[in-house]
C-alpha cells in the first residue's frame, strides 16, 4: 500500500494530512482507505450468475449477469464501496450488503431493502475499517484498512464475519452472534504496517473457508480454527499482492493464481498444492485489474476485466477474452 507523503491531498476518497515533523515530536499522517476496485461482482439476484454492482455515492446500481444495462437504481443508499461489505447472511442464495455504524452492524437484504439491524451485540461495535499505525523517519504513519471479512467458516450457506485483533481470531456466525474466539494467532489480514498478509479460500473442498498465508512455504488454517498446516501445500517467493484465490478448475477447491512478476502469463497452483503451471499465456493483467465471478453458471470461477469501454470475461481464467458488455465504468 502506497504511503502518500503530500500535503492536503484528496483523490478518490484518499485524504492525507501531513504536518512538518520536529525533533520534539513525531507527526501523524493518516491514509484513509480507498477500495482497490470501483465495481463489485456479487450475485444479488440469486440466479447463479455474478452481477456487477456499482455505488455512485447517492445510489446503487446493478448490471444483472454483467450483461444488462444499469437501468434504474436498486437503492438510494449513499454508502460507497469503501463503506460496505458483501455476504449472504440469511442463506437465501442472494448476496446482501453490510455496513457498520460504530454501534451496530446493518444489512440491506439483496441490496434492495432499507438498512436493517443485523447485530447489536458487542461484536456490532466493531467497525468495518480499522487503523494500523507505525513509526517511519520522524512520522507516525496510520493506514486505514478493512478489519472485517466475510466468508462461510462453518459451511451452513450463511456468511460469517471474521475479525482478528492481533492476538486472536474471532467469528460472528451468520453475522448475528457475538464474537466466538476460534483461534489464537498474531496474524491479521492486514499486518501492523497495513500490508495485506492473509487470504481466504476453501483449499480442501469441504465447504468451509480456510485462511491462507503466503511465503516460501504456504500454510493454511482450516476453517480458521486449526493451527497452521503446510501439509500438501506448495510455496513461492511471489508476493501475496501477486496472488489471487479462485477455483479455476471447478473441483470445489480453491486454487492460487499468480498475476504479475512472472512474465506475460498467469500461473496457477491447483488447490494450493501443485507447482506452478501456466493458466493463460499473453496475460499482463495484475490482481487489481481483474475480478472473479461466475458468468456462465459453470463450475469454475471466471475472470472479468474492464478495458477500453468494454467488459470482457475469460472463462475459468483460461479462455481468450470474450465480450460481456459495453460500459465506461472500470474495476
Amino acid at each position: 500500500m502506497d504511503k502518500i507523503l503530500t500535503a492536503m491531498t484528496m483523490q478518490l476518497g484518499l485524504l492525507t494530512l501531513l504536518a512538518t515533523p520536529t525533533a520534539a515530536s513525531a507527526q501523524t499522517l493518516y491514509h484513509f482507505w480507498s477500495a482497490p476496485q470501483n465495481l463489485a461482482l456479487e450475485d444479488l439476484t440469486g440466479d447463479g450468475y455474478s452481477d456487477v454492482f456499482r455505488a455512485s455515492g447517492s445510489n446503487w446500481y446493478l448490471s444483472e449477469s454483467g450483461t444488462e444495462s444499469w437501468g434504474s437504481p436498486i437503492n438510494s443508499h449513499n454508502d460507497t464501496l469503501e463503506d460496505i461489505g458483501f455476504g449472504d447472511f440469511d442463506g437465501d442464495g442472494q448476496t446482501d450488503v453490510f455496513r457498520s455504524t460504530g454501534t451496530s452492524w446493518q444489512v440491506s437484504w439483496s441490496g434492495t431493502s432499507s438498512w436493517q439491524t443485523l447485530n447489536n451485540t458487542d461484536a456490532g461495535d466493531t467497525d468495518l475499517l480499522g487503523w494500523r499505525c507505525f513509526g517511519s523517519v520522524g512520522y507516525v504513519l496510520c493506514d486505514q484498512v478493512p478489519d472485517l471479512f466475510f466468508e462461510d467458516f462453518d459451511g451452513d450457506g450463511e456468511t460469517d464475519v471474521f475479525y482478528a485483533d492481533g492476538s486472536n481470531w474471532f467469528i460472528s456466525w451468520s453475522g448475528i452472534t457475538d464474537f466466538d474466539l476460534v483461534n489464537t494467532s498474531g496474524f491479521r489480514p492486514h499486518n501492523a504496517n497495513g500490508d495485506l498478509s492473509l487470504l481466504f479460500g476453501d483449499f480442501d473442498g469441504n465447504g468451509t473457508t480456510d485462511v491462507f498465508r503466503s511465503g516460501s512455504q504456504w500454510k493454511v488454517s482450516y476453517g480458521a480454527w486449526s493451527g497452521w498446516s503446510s501439509f500438501g501445500m506448495a510455496g513461492s517467493n511471489a508476493s501475496i499482492t501477486q496472488l489471487s484465490i479462485a477455483d479455476v478448475d471447478g473441483d470445489g477447491e480453491s486454487d492460487v493464481v499468480r498475476m504479475g512478476g512472472n512474465g506475460s502469463r498467469w500461473q496457477v497452483s491447483y488447490s494450493g498444492g501443485s507447482s506452478w503451471s501456466t493458466l493463460a499465456s499473453s496475460r499482463t493483467e495484475v490482481v487489481d485489474d481483474v475480478a472473479w465471478g461466475r458468468f456462465d453458471r459453470g463450475i469454475s470461477d471466471d475472470a472479468m476485466r474492464t478495458t477500453g469501454g468494454q467488459w470482457s470475461v475469460s472463462f475459468g481464467g483460461t479462455t481468450s477474452w470474450t465480450y460481456l458488455n459495453t460500459s465506461g465504468f472500470r474495476l
